[in-house]
């Protein structure tokens, strides 16, 4: 909730920074400086949590299954190239956002080298059809995952939430390394 918060009135200085006609003012200046500042006490927040986090993931589990994302891919632009302009650019920002500010990178790094610490171990599963596999007969298909919440297999009719689903063929796939 802090970090909302922190978000939030980063938000609204930055917009008032914005207005300004005055570029580089004493009144700019000292805005750009408050939100840098707030934009350093989120960061601190963010990292206090994701050691808060990965610390008690470790001290509970030996064995932690992560799907290996390829965040710096997920997170490219989609405004395509001068010739042939992207879609739904604006979307595709947002998404990109959300992902870089919530540091899944920090938060998977942390975890890496506690997990070492305690003597765990980190396995990075293909994330390939994690999320549209059934996760008991295996049948693969992207109309089972009818929405975010909510998985059926066309197949065989098993219905359960789409992320423990995935999360158990997340953990399938770690025990067949």
């Amino acid at each position: 909730a802090q970090i909302e918060n922190i978000e939030k009135k980063s938000r609204r200085i930055q917009a008032a920074c914005d207005r300004r006609k005055t570029k580089f003012s004493a009144n700019w200046k000292k805005e750009k400086r408050e939100i840098a500042r707030l934009k350093n006490k989120q960061m601190k927040c963010r990292n206090e949590l994701h050691h808060e986090i990965t610390h008690e993931i470790t001290q509970k589990y030996g064995k932690i299954a992560v799907e290996d994302l390829k965040i710096k891919n997920m997170t490219a632009s989609a405004s395509g190239t001068v010739d042939d302009s992207g879609t739904q650019v604006a979307q595709k920002s947002g998404l990109n956002r959300v992902i870089l500010e919530r540091g899944w990178g920090n938060l998977l790094r942390q975890l890496d080298y506690k997990s070492k610490w305690h003597g765990g171990e980190v396995i990075e599963v293909d994330p390939q059809y994690t999320s549209q596999e059934c996760s008991q007969c295996g049948h693969v298909s992207a109309e089972s995952r009818t929405s975010q919440v909510k998985f059926i297999c066309v197949e065989c009719g098993h219905s359960e939430n789409a992320d423990i689903n995935a999360a158990k063929n997340i953990l399938h796939k770690m025990e067949q390394q």
